[in-house]
């Protein structure tokens, strides 16, 4: 999914966060995990295209699929059953929560609007 499109979905996931724990902050959390645990791209395209970091072609090598291989170490369903485990080690603590909400609106999302295997997501 693009860019434009998680920030879209990370929205609504923002909004819940707020409704649960009332504190902006923690909102800004949700929304700035939703978006940018796409970070995890660039040593993908770093591998594939060299230590040479072009924004324009890296957001082309994401839309076109244009990588030897694909790791990205923030997209896992096995993540967020860590920190689903955190969450209820650490008392429901409300940090982990707005990244838990982040990372999972990402996944839904990406699981839904890319063409991708339904179990890519998992290690």
């Amino acid at each position: 999914m693009l860019l434009k499109g998680h920030i879209i979905t990370s929205i609504p996931a923002t909004a819940l966060t707020f409704t649960i724990t009332k504190s902006i902050s923690l909102s800004l959390i949700t929304f700035l995990v939703s978006i940018f645990i796409d970070i995890d791209h660039i040593p993908d395209y770093m591998l594939s295209n060299g230590r040479k970091f072009n924004y324009k072609d890296f957001v082309d090598a994401c839309i076109q699929g244009r990588y030897k291989k694909l790791y990205l170490i923030f997209h896992s369903y096995e993540l967020l059953f860590s920190l689903l485990i955190l969450f209820w080690l650490y008392n429901f603590n409300h940090l982990i929560l707005s990244i838990i909400i982040g990372i999972a609106v990402h996944l839904i999302s990406d699981q839904i609007a890319n063409p991708v295997h339904p179990l890519s997501y998992f290690f």
